[in-house]
């Protein structure tokens, strides 16, 4: 290959950091919807299970039958599910106006159970763009550690993330 000019050395460079920040800006910005889906989806099983309207195995049908209705379909096993449902759990006072927020898990009688994007609040100090910076896997992993408290999940993100 003949000698790259330095004009086009330099226009590779532009456009390999483009594309390489275009792909990083992606990748967060999915796995920030993937976690908005993930609690809304964990605030309905919680709801429902908590609550009484569901029974024993209601996971599992769910899960099978999402898995029927959309083949190929990964990540929406039982224990996913569960998974996100402690999600939803650890961080529901994120949520503005949230049963666990207001301290009112009782739903009233006519009141729809949906799922629905969530209101999350920008809390003093709440480094809430870290948050949705961490894989679903990091956020199941800190919320089923029974140690840590909400000050130090806290702690962990500012930590994660060099803000300290």
């Amino acid at each position: 290959m003949d000698k790259i000019e330095p004009k086009y050395i330099q226009a590779v460079e532009l456009i390999k950091k483009a594309i390489l920040q275009s792909q990083y800006k992606a990748i967060r910005l999915a796995n920030q919807e993937q976690l908005k889906l993930y609690f809304g989806i964990g605030r309905y099983i919680s709801e429902n299970s908590r609550n009484g309207f569901w029974g024993t195995g209601a996971l599992e049908i769910i899960s099978a039958q999402l898995k029927n209705d959309l083949p190929g379909l990964m990540g929406f096993g039982v224990s996913s599910l569960k998974n996100m449902r402690i999600f939803y759990e650890a961080w529901a006072t994120l949520e503005e106006k949230s049963p666990t927020a207001i301290g009112d898990l009782q739903l009233l009688e006519n009141e729809p159970i949906t799922i629905r994007q969530p209101q999350l609040s920008n809390l003093d100090g709440f480094p809430m763009q870290e948050f949705f910076a961490v894989p679903f896997t990091h956020h199941i992993r800190i919320s089923l550690d029974e140690r840590l408290g909400r000050a130090q999940r806290r702690q962990h993100y500012h930590q994660y993330h060099g803000m300290d």
